[in-house]
């Protein structure tokens, strides 16, 4: 969930989000955030969030832009090992 519009923010600013799984803050979430700016792939940014859920993302450059999770969890259902839920966020920073 973005803390703010990530269209209101441009290259060289910092996009400040909160992972929730099951409406509840997620912490210690691997996210990963990337994209491309002219058919070329920008570099990919790895962060884990905070106590609260929260990650900060430095918006190097202008292009298309993605943030991702995915959350794994052991099954509380027979037969079933693991289950996942997954999140992303994608938009353009100009």
């Amino acid at each position: 969930m973005p803390l703010v519009n990530p269209y209101h923010l441009g290259a060289g600013d910092t996009l400040a989000l909160r992972c929730l799984v099951n409406g509840i803050p997620a912490p210690n979430q691997l996210v990963i955030a990337g994209g491309e700016r002219a058919a070329r792939s920008l570099t990919e940014i790895r962060v884990r969030s905070d106590a609260d859920g929260v990650i900060r993302v430095a918006l190097g450059s202008p292009g298309r832009w993605f943030v991702k999770f995915v959350h794994m969890e052991r099954a509380a259902r027979p037969g079933v090992d693991y289950e996942s839920k997954w999140a992303t966020l994608t938009f353009e920073v100009r």
